[in-house]
């Protein structure tokens, strides 16, 4: 699945507004889809990272490094 760039800064700009309320669960799901749709983009993976716990965080950091 691929994304044009409209839709894949609105999922991180959802991500990023989530994460800033405080909803990890709802920043996660964004998280999930734009790393489903920007597989190669490490910002997605970033935000993967912050929006989750501490083992699979160092995991999506270690990706988004890779990138």
């Amino acid at each position: 699945m691929s994304a044009n760039p409209t839709q894949i800064n609105s999922l991180i700009q959802n991500t990023r507004d989530a994460l800033r309320r405080g909803d990890q669960s709802e920043a996660r799901r964004w998280a999930e889809q734009a790393v489903r749709v920007a597989p190669n983009l490490e910002d997605a993976w970033l935000l993967m990272a912050a929006a989750s716990g501490p083992r699979d965080s160092l995991q999506y950091a270690q990706r988004a490094q890779a990138i």
